[in-house]
């Protein structure tokens, strides 16, 4: 698989300018209205793109968003991506055709929204640090010419920021059991706050919701003025990719051939990424090897997903046995990611450490969560993550097995980083 996007180099420039504006904000409580964004944006970003399109939903995200914004690149069309979160570099957030922005750049506008915002303090209660950057990607994208922007929606739909930009265009990945404390108590719920990111007018192409859900979003955009296109569960060919990437794929080609026919783009096949010919992205079922250990990390973070990954490595490579480095985020349930390892006999040791980045569960935790499921792996703690991935890799060349690294993005962003430092050292 050839993958794209990776940093020119770990040490990020814009982590500490970046970092100084994300302590003045917090994620916030639910929150009834955007309008404080609106009122933002419309003060700030003078140059805005021509059409807009954004990718909701609880997993896939990413990975659709990237697809999407190939596809058009493809095509001709100066393409504007955002994207969150980060494996290396704050500028992997904000691209155009394909290339993070300068960080110099990033840094710039974003401090000039956070002074804007600061500035008019009707502005700034119940602003979050995530609507000062999608205000900061818009900005750039609109000053670059930027035709068509691509923007991943944070958590959720209708309440977030990237629903001020008004998309022509929402592709919704699924919907799952996710930050149920900001959507909603039920699936209904959730969806309905998801399908709220399409506009009155917008077309809304849906990927798997399965029966139910699916007749909830029939009614919900018959009663908005939505246009709503069932993709199910469409999965382009996609080389090498697993079953659920080629999935996003399938969701990407589909809302790619609807933004050619709304947006008037150039039509025929893409030079990038098509039916046939798929690249990865980053961080996503990302195979390598490592002091002469196979590895596979992926930033599957949630039950769901964590099913879909194991499923996939005994699909893909049935023979093959894994270590598995895990950490998850204090949000997320030991007990989820134990039982969707525990479901497989590929993986034979687990060792249980933190995310080095946000507030991780205590890594006994997950081991005692192994140790409560029937058919578990053996687990023990290393509460370093680099030591972790170190006792994994000779735990792998002992016992001729191959590197499993998942349960958080911030964790696969750690074991990129020692991967790298390993191999240029």
């Amino acid at each position: 698989m050839q993958l794209t996007g990776p940093p020119t180099a770990w040490k990020d420039p814009a982590a500490a300018a970046i970092g100084a504006v994300l302590g003045e904000y917090n994620r916030g409580a639910r929150r009834s209205d955007l309008g404080r964004v609106r009122e933002l944006l419309g003060r700030f970003a003078a140059a805005r793109p021509r059409h807009h399109v954004v990718i909701v939903g609880t997993n896939g995200k990413t990975s659709t968003a990237t697809f999407l914004a190939r596809l058009l690149a493809g095509r001709g069309t100066r393409v504007g991506l955002f994207t969150s979160p980060h494996i290396a570099r704050w500028s992997e957030r904000v691209r155009i055709d394909e290339v993070p922005v300068e960080d110099a750049e990033l840094i710039a506008t974003l401090t000039a929204v956070h002074r804007r915002a600061s500035e008019e303090p009707a502005l700034s209660p119940d602003l979050r640090f995530f609507d000062l950057l999608t205000v900061a990607a818009e900005d750039i994208f609109g000053r670059a010419g930027v035709e068509v922007a691509v923007f991943e929606a944070g958590i959720g739909g209708g309440r977030d920021a990237t629903r001020v930009l008004e998309p022509e265009l929402v592709a919704l990945t699924g919907v799952g059991d996710d930050h149920r404390d900001l959507l909603g108590s039920t699936s209904e719920e959730v969806l309905v706050e998801k399908l709220a990111a399409a506009p009155a007018g917008a077309t809304l192409v849906a990927g798997s919701l399965g029966s139910r859900l699916t007749t909830e979003a029939r009614l919900w955009a018959a009663g908005g003025g939505v246009e709503l296109v069932e993709a199910g569960g469409l999965a382009a060919a996609g080389g090498s990719l697993p079953e659920f990437q080629r999935r996003n794929l399938g969701l990407a080609v589909r809302t790619a051939e609807l933004a050619v026919a709304r947006f008037g783009l150039p039509a025929g096949a893409p030079d990038g990424v098509s039916r046939d010919d798929a690249v990865g992205v980053w961080g996503r079922f990302e195979a390598g090897e490592v002091d002469g250990v196979r590895y596979l990390a992926d930033v599957a973070h949630n039950q769901t997903a964590w099913l879909e990954l194991l499923s996939e490595l005994t699909r893909i490579w049935p023979p093959r046995r894994w270590v598995a480095v895990l950490a998850v985020t204090a949000e997320r349930r030991p007990s989820e990611l134990a039982a969707a390892v525990a479901g497989t006999e590929a993986v034979v040791h687990v060792i249980a450490t933190i995310t080095p980045v946000r507030a991780a569960s205590d890594p006994a935790e997950i081991v005692v969560a192994f140790e409560r499921t029937a058919g578990r792996p053996t687990a023990e703690v290393c509460d370093a993550p680099e030591a972790a991935f170190s006792l994994a890799a000779d735990l792998a060349r002992r016992r001729d097995l191959d590197l499993l690294v998942t349960g958080s993005n911030y964790l696969v962003s750690g074991f990129l980083a020692w991967v790298a430092n390993r191999t240029e050292s």
